[in-house]
């Protein structure tokens, strides 16, 4: 069966699946109506993102409901690269009179080059109204906009970006984060005088300026304001920790706000916990703990809502009692004196309600439960999720609990996502692009909005979901992207890349969007496979990079043995994290890698280490100890034995290092002089202003595109350059 027809019944039987009925049958379910060709650039570019950017990564539903349940919302993004930037779309939707759900209309649509032009979108009271945050490069205000006659009206603005908003009820008062005004670290007097270096980084040091603004670590901290109606907006102070820059919300009364914050000094009581992820974070750091501030929103004053670390996603909080009580999930309960009435409360989280106006504390639930719905004061939906995997994927069903008088009641078994007839979801899979679908009482299912018809002409082959043992027990899991016209039997050139792989999810990249090109790579002759994270239980440990590195080399002999790869032509790609992954396997695995790039990702070496210290929280300083046995000046020989830059001379690959922040550059200097003075093959390209995860298209066409061309000169040179329009 050839692959453009396995394809076109493989998408038929998805859609039968899932019982869509349309005017028409499906594009993928049709014979292709345009000839099929390779996948471009910009084929990956112009994809529509459901969600808004970053912040729904935690969600698997895009979509916002009205309160009276008549509307919905959603935000889409996808690059625009004749407008150089990336356009930002909100959609509204409505019921017919029939009760059936209409396709969503665009409302507004923004483009923006470096950060979200829509997000933070919320349903005012009279299911009329629609606030959000438009942004710009440097400047964000909070809008209101008229559904009905597309009306908008600026709430407030600030002068710097704001990152994440919540308004009261009525919608009057509002409560933002924000950057803070940008200035140099060196007074003119300081530049001649001097100053007492003791705070900011290295990085921030040599710019002259916070590195990223508002970020943990740097010296000028995110800011929260509160705004009320026709008032200039005030500056909360006295929070516990630097805010987090998202997770923030307002009672419905406008009295209190919720903060999520981090903390730069772990409290003395949190050392009591006896689970072990907390326990050996606490006592060795490498973990940034979080908690919820409450703020008096008349006084400014802040206090723990609970003195307790929160790990769940954000928005697992439901106000309950007219605004004197909130529900939190996923939180630890605070144990005072470092002791716990309940030996449960050491160990495990719960979701409980806390008291705002009377103190106090009503345990709802024990154990990984994420909030997925609430339909009032008295009744909330729950999700059980596998202990401490807060990424885990909500199941089809949760727990509905009802409030009875001072107790919450276990009450039935309720569907996630379809309560009072929200039954909008998106439907996707390995081989089937997201579609926005929705179901009626009568059970029959309609497409609402499918954006990316445009793959229907693009050929692509298989996406496989593979395991494979790493050794004493251990699997993996990934996703093995095969190019088009597969042969079996033919040993083909494989690209590893890293960062996490979810098989519920349509990709064309294998993960991080911005970043990777798996489908891409794929149609110039490689196979790809996309490696899932590490288990949670190596996060920062010594382990951590000898695992990986055992996990990338039990893969190659995997593939190696079915026949599908060649074991001497192997490239792979680090990102963020998983560069240190990719270094510690270059100095220390036994794969012999034709290639490697490394973008923006840190190494856990002495330079980085160094160039680390200073700012609010040493967090990098006290990941690094932990992953390399202890302090670089008390223990060297640790760090000498097998940390990837003291092990520079073990490189055989060339190397592609890519930084895309100002600090990227003090970052990747240590690899890129070692290896240079080495007489190695390295090219090292640096972006300040592209953004960790960049939305730019010049930059993403640097990153992408760039990448991919880089590594088939590397490992199939006899291949002819990727097409000049790409």
């Amino acid at each position: 069966m050839s692959a453009g027809i396995r394809h076109i019944r493989t998408s038929w039987l998805i859609y039968a699946a899932i019982g869509i009925t349309a005017a028409i049958p499906p594009a993928w379910a049709q014979p292709s109506k345009c000839p099929r060709r390779s996948i471009t650039f910009e084929d990956q570019l112009r994809f529509t993102v459901f969600g808004e950017y970053a912040s729904d990564n935690f969600k698997e539903n895009p979509v916002r409901y009205s309160p009276d349940g008549q509307s919905y919302s959603l935000v889409t993004y996808q690059g625009d690269a004749a407008a150089k930037g990336v356009r930002f779309t909100l959609w509204v939707g409505r019921k017919s009179s029939d009760g059936l759900w209409q396709r969503p209309s665009p409302l507004k649509s923004r483009v923006t080059s470096r950060v979200p032009g829509i997000s933070s979108v919320v349903w005012s009271a009279d299911s009329k109204h629609i606030l959000y945050l438009a942004s710009d490069e440097n400047a964000s205000s909070v809008v209101e906009l008229d559904t009905l006659t597309r009306e908008e009206r600026i709430l407030a603005s600030s002068p710097t970006r704001v990152v994440a908003f919540a308004a009261s009820a009525d919608g009057k008062r509002l409560l933002y984060v924000a950057r803070p005004t940008a200035k140099p670290l060196l007074s003119a007097r300081e530049r001649l005088s001097g100053m007492l270096v003791n705070g900011p980084s290295l990085a921030e040091l040599f710019s002259d300026r916070a590195t990223d603004e508002g970020a943990p670590g740097t010296s000028q901290p995110l800011e929260v304001w509160v705004k009320d109606e026709d008032k200039p907006p005030r500056l909360v102070r006295g929070l516990g920790g630097t805010p987090a820059g998202f997770d923030l919300s307002v009672s419905p009364n406008g009295a209190i706000g919720l903060v999520r914050v981090s903390l730069s000094e772990i409290p003395r009581d949190w050392l009591g916990y006896t689970n072990p992820q907390i326990a050996q974070a606490a006592r060795q750091g490498g973990m940034i703990f979080q908690r919820f501030d409450k703020v008096d929103l008349e006084s400014g004053a802040a206090s723990p809502l609970l003195n307790a670390p929160t790990f769940a996603p954000p928005g697992s909080y439901q106000w309950v009692q007219d605004g004197r009580a909130v529900v939190v999930a996923g939180t630890m309960m605070p144990l005072p004196g470092g002791q716990a009435p309940d030996p449960q409360d050491l160990s495990e989280p719960v979701a409980v309600e806390v008291g705002i106006e009377l103190p106090y504390l009503k345990v709802i639930a024990r154990g990984n439960w994420r909030l997925v719905a609430g339909m009032g004061s008295d009744d909330l939906t729950l999700a059980r999720l596998p202990p401490w995997d807060w990424s885990a994927r909500s199941p089809d069903t949760g727990v509905r609990f009802r409030r009875s008088q001072k107790r919450w009641l276990q009450a039935d078994e309720a569907a996630v996502g379809s309560l009072a007839g929200r039954t909008i979801r998106l439907a996707q899979g390995q081989e089937q692009r997201p579609i926005l679908v929705a179901s009626a009482a009568q059970q029959r299912t309609a497409i609402l909005l499918d954006p990316n018809g445009y793959l229907d002409c693009v050929r692509m082959d298989h996406v496989e979901n593979i395991h494979w043992d790493v050794g004493n027990g251990a699997r993996m899991q990934g996703g093995l992207f095969y190019p088009p016209g597969f042969r079996p039997g033919t040993r083909y050139p494989l690209i590893i890349q890293t960062h996490g792989w979810n098989p519920q999810r349509f990709t064309l990249s294998g993960a991080a969007e911005n970043i990777f090109t798996a489908r891409l790579l794929a149609a110039q002759g490689f196979v790809v496979a996309q490696v899932d994270e590490l288990p949670s239980a190596l996060d920062t440990t010594e382990a951590e990079g000898r695992y990986a590195s055992a996990a990338f080399d039990a893969l190659v002999v995997d593939l190696s043995r079915r026949h599908i790869i060649d074991p001497s032509n192997v490239g792979i790609i680090g990102y963020s994290r998983t560069g240190y992954h990719v270094r510690y396997a270059l100095t220390n695995g036994a794969t012999n890698y034709r290639a490697a790039a490394i973008i923006d990702g840190m190494d856990a070496g002495y330079f980085q280490y160094a160039a680390s210290a200073g700012g609010r929280i040493d967090l990098l300083q006290r990941t690094f100890e932990t992953m390399n046995g202890g302090s670089a000046f008390q223990s060297p020989e640790k760090w000498v034995a097998t940390n990837p830059s003291f092990n520079l001379a073990k490189v055989r690959a060339p190397v592609r290092l890519v930084g895309l922040m100002p600090g990227s550059l003090l970052f990747n200097w240590e690899w890129f002089a070692g290896l240079k003075a080495l007489d190695k093959d390295v090219e090292f390209i640096w972006a300040p202003d592209g953004g960790h995860d960049p939305l730019n298209p010049e930059t993403r066409g640097m990153v992408q595109l760039g990448t991919a061309e880089w590594l088939r000169r590397q490992m199939m040179p006899e291949k002819p350059p990727l097409a000049p329009s790409q």
